[in-house]
């Protein structure tokens, strides 16, 4: 999907948006347009492959990159970064904010790096099946001066018996289907 999609977006000149989150390699905003498109492939250690595939690392111990293995034990794919590279690569590229998406945080977003990275989910009930463990979904509304108003998606007890009857459901379809041969 992400082959012929834009990978990065510049809203206002002071508010970056990606998938997945940042890079060594991220060095200037031109980085990203120099990157071939359509994509053939997401190559391990590659930007495209980080801004897809990179999540900030939780641990406020560690700081830099390094390979994402929470992802992909064996060999890694993206980066797992610390609140320190945010915040240098936001002063380097001269942004004010980060937003990505790619994991689903309880409340529906998430913010690291004092403030300068924000994980933004928009998929209410995504992950979880009772009601302490469902996240929430979250949407931004960026005004012409960039204040930024955050609108929550709450997950309805509805909603969520549902969610929990399709996982039900799809189970049960799963054991009737049979795999076709190559």
């Amino acid at each position: 999907m992400f082959n012929a999609m834009p990978l990065a977006a510049l809203i206002g000149g002071r508010i970056l948006g990606m998938h997945g989150g940042i890079s060594p390699k991220l060095t200037s905003l031109q980085a990203i347009r120099d990157i071939q498109r359509p994509l053939e492939d997401f190559e391990v250690g590659s930007l495209a492959c980080d801004l897809v595939w990179s999540d900030p690392d939780t641990n406020p111990e560690r700081s830099g990159f390094r390979p994402n293995l929470e992802r992909e034990p064996n060999k890694g794919i993206g980066q797992l970064f610390g609140s320190d590279t945010v915040q240098k690569l936001c002063e380097k590229l001269n942004i004010e904010l980060i937003i990505r998406g790619h994991q689903a945080p309880l409340q529906g977003y998430a913010i690291f790096a004092d403030g300068c990275l924000m994980t933004l989910f928009s998929a209410p009930g995504y992950k979880g099946s009772t009601k302490s463990d469902i996240n929430m979904g979250a949407s931004l509304q960026i005004s012409a001066n960039m204040n930024i108003t955050i609108k929550r998606i709450e997950v309805t007890e509805k909603f969520r018996q549902n969610r929990v009857q399709d996982g039900e459901n799809m189970r049960t379809l799963s054991k009737g289907i049979r795999r076709c041969r190559s």
